[in-house]
């Protein structure tokens, strides 16, 4: 009843509580093969690898899945072609003589010097406005029934 109150404003003993379909997760991701490398699309040559590029977990869409997945499935994604991609990076490795270079010696306090900048940055628009904004218009245009008309803006 307390979180009717705070995200719907409405007193669950005397009122009914809203309910609105929405996502509660995302499917897909990253188009890979199965071994978790990269996989991108040209007109002039169709779906091809990018080499050196990997994704696995719930980052990558392997498309085992279909259109939906109970939430302990995905441990399929995480384990079973999470370990395929380390060992295909391995094998890459193994084929390259190429050493990486070393990070400077203030690579970690550059990076979160980076993040900060994103997070303090000024600008016209609020990051939860910004949201709002994209939230509203996925559910309007977006939702559990869709049509093409709609999904082209």
């Amino acid at each position: 009843m307390e979180t009717a109150k705070i995200f719907a404003g409405v007193d669950a003993t005397k009122e009914p509580v809203p309910v609105i379909p929405t996502v509660h997760y995302n499917m897909g991701g990253i188009p890979t093969d199965y071994k978790g490398q990269v996989i991108t699309f040209s007109h002039s040559e169709g779906d091809r690898l990018v080499p050196g590029l990997f994704a696995c977990g719930e980052t990558a869409a392997h498309s085992v899945h279909g259109a939906n997945r109970l939430g302990a499935n995905s441990l399929l994604d995480t384990v079973v072609f999470g370990r395929a991609c380390a060992n295909n990076i391995l094998e890459q490795a193994k084929l390259t003589n190429s050493k990486l270079p070393d990070l400077p010696p203030n690579a970690g306090e550059a990076t979160l010097a980076n993040v900060d900048k994103m997070r303090f940055a000024k600008g016209d628009i609020y990051t939860g406005a910004l949201r709002l904004k994209m939230q509203k218009t996925m559910q309007k245009h977006a939702a559990v029934f869709r049509r093409g008309d709609i999904l082209q803006v």
